[in-house]
């Protein structure tokens, strides 16, 4: 049996596994940007972290 198969599906995997917070961290920064700017409170970033959470988990349990 050959290994490549493998190596796919890990690297698939992997990309898969990493990208998952990768939207969560993009709308953190953003938001950051937006306290630096003073457009946005910082108890604001908190709020809009936990609403991003909450939705990005509850379209991992739907299956979108």
């Amino acid at each position: 049996m050959s290994w490549k198969p493998e190596a796919v599906f890990a690297t698939v995997f992997a990309l898969f596994w990493a990208l998952s917070p990768l939207p969560l961290g993009l709308l953190y920064w953003h938001a950051l940007i937006l306290v630096e700017n003073n457009e946005l409170n910082m108890s604001d970033v908190v709020m809009v972290s936990a609403f991003a959470m909450f939705a990005l988990e509850s379209l991992k349990v739907v299956e979108i």
